[in-house]
């Protein structure tokens, strides 16, 4: 399947869905090899922008809220079988106490056309199988949230570079530091759900959105 036509499958996907936190596409043109969307009137603040505009870190209860609204729109996606596959604080668009997630395969697809050189920013959210080009499931996507709620809280992603190869290289075989290193006042059991939210083996991870909800209610 080529590029364009994995885009469209993924446009197709994210049409299906209608959930009050996942900007809702309306429309997909294709014309000339390029593939427009028409979406919903969604905030234009990205969650990693509101982040820095607040000084990098925001108060666990906040996060946390942030985290729950994420996870109920992908647990409502892979009920329907759907998997976002690249959520990040670039695709979390975040105003006014709600948060919104934007794209569901193509924010993925999008990347994996840039240069190699522009990745690293998104890669820093991605799981240690998806650097190897597996298929995403649930655990996968629970990696993400967890690195999503780790920089939130700690101000930076669990591994961070502008080197890519650097970058995987720390997914893949490197244990993050804990949270609770980088900020001491963070509760030592949320910064353990999080860091089993990260483990590098899927099957050392929450088995299922629903289950990370829970250990992060139970945490904080």
């Amino acid at each position: 399947m080529g590029y364009a036509s994995s885009r469209l499958k993924g446009c197709q996907t994210w049409a299906r869905l209608n959930h009050p936190h996942i900007v809702k596409l309306r429309d997909v043109l294709r014309l000339d090899g390029n593939i427009y969307l028409t979406v919903d009137t969604h905030p234009l603040k990205t969650l990693e922008h509101y982040a820095m505009e607040i000084g990098g870190r925001l108060d666990p209860e906040q996060a946390i809220s942030i985290i729950e609204q994420v996870c109920s729109a992908l647990a409502y996606a892979h009920d329907l079988g759907a998997y976002h596959k690249s959520p990040s604080t670039d695709n979390i668009y975040f105003e006014s106490g709600a948060a919104t997630l934007f794209g569901f395969g193509v924010a993925y697809l999008s990347w994996r056309g840039r240069q190699i050189t522009e990745l690293a920013p998104h890669y820093r959210f991605f799981s240690p199988e998806q650097t190897r080009g597996e298929i995403a499931t649930a655990a996968t996507e629970v990696y993400s949230l967890a690195s999503i709620l780790y920089r939130l809280l700690t101000g930076r992603a669990p591994f961070e570079s502008e080197n890519l190869t650097f970058l995987i290289e720390q997914t893949l075989h490197v244990k993050p530091e804990p949270p609770t290193t980088l900020v001491p006042s963070l509760p030592g059991e949320l910064s353990d759900v999080i860091l089993k939210g990260l483990a590098k083996n899927p099957e050392e991870r929450f088995g299922s959105i629903a289950e990370f909800v829970v250990a992060l209610e139970s945490s904080y």
